[in-house]
């Protein structure tokens, strides 16, 4: 009947025997009919949030999202360096699945490759995937994605993302010092995308942003603007650690 998962400093305690356990718990496995092996009963995890595990490979962690997808609708890395490419597969491939939905997704503290980024964002060959604003992508259906300290993060790789998440509420993109003002675009144009006459978006955190100007802001921020839509109705919004003239 587990529920909620969260191990922050995990350390050596998540790894694949873990990983194992959560695949095919003992006290269901020995219930197992043997002639019905493809069937094997998983913990039904809704929210899975791990930070600190130095040991849990990037192959356990795809496994361990596929496994899970039924019925994961939160989850959360922290800290964890050796996933990548892997478990960035096996979040675009599940959750990329109607029947699979991905209401909230975090990195923190991590550093991904130009390739694994891109298999997260849906691109191939440096360029966004065909239909960026498509329902079908694996963040359609996020309401909460926060990017935070996560190394490789560029412009691109955040508009792609933010192109097909017409319903998200709360963003987080702080201490990406590589970001500048052209990650804002899909803010004023997502509420196309949408079932509501403006953006969704509540929470903003554009914290130590070095590279922000105050064009950007202001462009972000301003009504009336020709050929946008409206600027997002937010109830918090945190700008701190910003370049003085930004």
């Amino acid at each position: 009947g587990l529920r909620y998962l969260a191990l922050d400093q995990a350390g050596r305690c998540f790894g694949s025997k873990a990983v194992e356990t959560l695949l095919n718990p003992h006290h269901l496995r020995k219930h197992l009919a043997t002639d019905n092996q493809q069937q094997q009963p998983t913990i039904p995890l809704f929210a899975l949030s791990i930070g600190g595990a130095y040991l849990l490979r990037d192959a356990d962690a795809s496994k361990l999202i596929a496994a899970l997808s039924p019925t994961l609708q939160s989850l959360a890395w922290k800290a964890c360096p050796l996933l990548g490419l892997e478990m960035c597969k096996a979040i675009s491939s599940v959750f990329g699945q109607p029947k699979h939905t991905l209401l909230e997704f975090s990195l923190e503290d991590m550093t991904l490759s130009r390739e694994s980024w891109e298999a997260l964002a849906g691109q191939k060959d440096d360029k966004p995937a065909a239909s960026s604003n498509s329902s079908s992508g694996w963040q359609c259906n996020l309401k909460s994605l926060s990017l935070k300290r996560v190394m490789g993060l560029q412009d691109d790789i955040v508009i792609s993302i933010l192109s097909g998440a017409p319903n998200l509420e709360h963003l987080d993109l702080s201490d990406n010092h590589e970001l500048t003002d052209a990650c804002f675009g899909p803010l004023r144009s997502i509420h196309a995308y949408s079932t509501l006459s403006s953006s969704p978006l509540r929470t903003l955190h554009l914290s130590n942003l070095k590279q922000l100007s105050s064009i950007g802001l202001v462009t972000l921020f301003t009504h009336g603007l020709e050929g946008m839509g409206p600027p997002p109705q937010l109830k918090v919004l945190s700008l701190n650690h910003l370049d003085a003239q930004a």
